[in-house]
């Protein structure tokens, strides 16, 4: 379930919860909803929209759901295929991005849920992940593979330029796989990250052409299926593969700093994300009995666990998100459950 959620609070960064219940849970039956789960942090902006949970959707659809009670409160038409990714834009509190498997990327409006923007791929590209630019003027779409003939398997990335409502780049030529996940810097807006379903992560700078935009590739041996920046300056990178491995790079020469594999882990790694209140990266790993373990991962390579969520599934969870303002936990299952956890205390500081 490909998932953004917006929510606000008055002082986040006072204390970091590690205590929570299950507040709610809802049960989709239909099955419709997309992995994984994702959402916006929004620090300083109030807006009428800051309970709103957005859900891809394998009906053609973004699912518009309340925070607070799991409720459908609407959906977002106009795609033709299966909604892939959404993205909430930076500097605006009601535009949301979409991309999916009928080749386009959109911008609603949710004050109206009206389509606002449409951008079409090239050669019927199905597209799978959605990133904008630190300013929303560039908004990537990364494609899945195209085979071209027997011997030859290309995948396409596409940067449009908002502003002027055309392609800014196209690269056609770098990638062998699909990409599977693509995002830019949260603070340098040129850098943009790729990671691919062969393995190889990709750092660009995307005002060069396709021959010069590529930084360096790193290889983490299986399939990206998460790959961001990190730490307090966002200069280092880590990735999650689908055999569960989560690999760490500092990214000024792409070294690698350690890597986790599964059987470190534990558990399946649901998800990883970096804390900027705590200045922590922190995988959620989970059993397939539901149960949920929140671990902090040091760049020496050592764990550390933090706390769990436990008796709100019965089956193994596939997608988690935090919000690190409202500090709302949600949390979905394969078999279509959805549940909401809140802090039961706030201790004073972070860890």
């Amino acid at each position: 379930m490909a998932v953004k959620f917006v929510d606000t609070a008055s002082n986040p960064l006072h204390c970091v919860n590690t205590s929570y219940e299950l507040a709610e849970q809802r049960l989709f039956s239909d099955n419709s909803l997309i992995f994984p789960l994702k959402f916006k942090q929004s620090l300083n902006s109030v807006d009428n929209f800051s309970n709103v949970l957005l859900t891809a959707s394998n009906e053609n659809t973004v699912k518009c759901i309340d925070a607070n009670t799991l409720v459908l409160v609407g959906e977002l038409t106009g795609h033709t295929d299966i909604v892939m990714d959404v993205e909430f834009a930076k500097t605006s509190p009601f535009v949301v991005w979409s991309c999916g498997l009928d080749g386009t990327v959109r911008s609603w409006d949710l004050r109206t849920n009206l389509n606002e923007i449409t951008f079409q791929s090239l050669e019927e590209d199905k597209l799978l992940s959605v990133s904008l630019s630190l300013d929303d003027q560039l908004v990537c779409g990364g494609g899945e593979s195209l085979n071209q003939d027997e011997e030859e398997v290309k995948a396409n990335m596409y940067i449009w330029d908002v502003k002027m409502k055309d392609y800014f780049q196209v690269y056609n030529e770098v990638f062998a796989e699909s990409i599977d996940h693509v995002v830019f810097h949260p603070n340098n807006k040129p850098l943009l990250l790729a990671g691919c379903r062969d393995g190889l992560v990709y750092l660009f700078d995307v005002r060069e052409n396709e021959n010069n935009a590529c930084l360096y590739v790193l290889n983490a041996e299986a399939g990206i299926t998460q790959v961001d920046f990190f730490d307090h300056k966002h200069n280092n990178i880590y990735c999650l593969t689908d055999e569960g491995t989560i690999f760490l790079w500092e990214s000024n020469e792409g070294n690698e700093l350690c890597k986790f594999a599964k059987s470190k882990l534990g558990n399946d790694v649901i998800d990883c994300f970096y804390d900027e209140r705590s200045e922590k990266l922190i995988a959620a790993v989970g059993n397939e009995k539901g149960d949920i373990e929140m671990v902090i991962l040091n760049e020496n390579g050592k764990k550390t666990p933090w706390f769990s969520l436990q008796n709100g599934h019965q089956a193994g969870v596939r997608a988690l998100c935090w919000n690190f303002v409202s500090e709302k936990i949600i949390t979905s299952c394969e078999d279509g459950m959805v549940a909401l956890w809140i802090p039961k205390i706030c201790p004073n500081g972070a860890i």
